[in-house]
């Protein structure tokens, strides 16, 4: 896969549009996209949503919004793991993303006043991520 798009296809969850999309959701699980640097200091958690003036009105942080509610009502959450390369940057690009893993997401933490995390305690091999999740009816 040689491209974050391409990747959420291969999984069987397509993102809504390639362009602003930061995850996806399918029937029995949700799937974002995560920077390894915005890690949480002394947790294995990274951030997953964070507040700012400027990302407020655009399409993926809505969408992200409604992964999250969804990951709190009980959907499994899983998370590809991004590097960029300008790190720090509200227009981040992709340098490199895990082809190989997805992070199993765990428990949701309120870092502080608009930053949300999410826990991570284990990996699932990207090949068998479709043996061990429903993704249709």
């Amino acid at each position: 896969m040689d491209s974050i798009s391409s990747l959420f296809t291969y999984l069987g969850m397509p993102l809504v549009n390639q362009r602003w999309s930061w995850g996806a959701s399918g029937l029995s699980c949700v799937v974002l996209r995560v920077w390894q640097d915005e890690g949480v200091k002394g947790e294995r958690a990274v951030v997953i949503l964070q507040e700012r003036p400027n990302l407020i009105d655009l399409r993926g942080y809505k969408e992200r919004e409604r992964h999250i509610q969804e990951i709190r009502a009980g959907k499994p959450c899983y998370l590809i793991m991004c590097e960029a390369v300008n790190p720090g940057s509200d227009q981040r690009k992709i340098k490199g993303f895990n082809r190989n893993d997805l992070f199993v997401g765990g428990k949701l933490l309120q870092i502080e006043v608009g930053i949300t995390a999410i826990t991570y305690e284990s990996r699932i091999k990207v090949s068998d991520f479709k043996k061990s999740i429903k993704l249709t009816e």
